[in-house]
């Protein structure tokens, strides 16, 4: 395997070629979510968790609102016309590790969020609890063990 840096919007992205030459794994640059209303999204992600608000960029048909976490980012989608309800491309869940997650969950708690899996179960090494975001997203919490 080869593998390649190449910049795009200042972001390295690492790009791995299998033997055939085609790309076979680039790391993830970020994920998108639909939102209802952007200012409770941006409090959300950047207040609840911790996120930072990098930028955001808006035009006659869309808001967006670009949030890091970590090494990801998750971008906050708002369109201006009327949003389908159309379930096409809707993201399954997007997960966050955390160092405790029986400290993540009482963090959530403790600011009202509705946590879906009160009890954290194993799976695959990990601990996982599910919980839910502002627009009704589905969001996990990560402890490797």
């Amino acid at each position: 395997m080869v593998q390649y840096v190449l910049r795009s919007h200042d972001v390295r992205q690492y790009i791995t070629l299998n033997k055939k030459g085609d790309i076979m794994m680039i790391i993830m640059n970020h994920v998108g979510v639909i939102v209802k209303d952007m200012d409770i999204s941006k409090r959300f992600y950047s207040e609840v968790l911790d996120g930072v608000i990098d930028h955001e960029y808006e035009d006659e048909n869309v808001h967006l609102c670009f949030v890091k976490s970590g090494n990801g980012v998750i971008e906050l989608v708002k369109r201006k016309k009327e949003q389908s309800s159309s379930n096409l491309g809707v993201v399954e869940h997007i997960a966050f590790t955390v160092e405790n997650l029986e400290v993540a969950i009482e963090g959530l708690k403790k600011k009202n969020i509705e946590v879906i899996s009160e009890f954290p179960r194993v799976c695959d090494n990990k601990l996982i609890a599910f919980f839910k975001g502002p627009n009704g997203e589905k969001l996990e919490f990560v402890q490797y063990l």
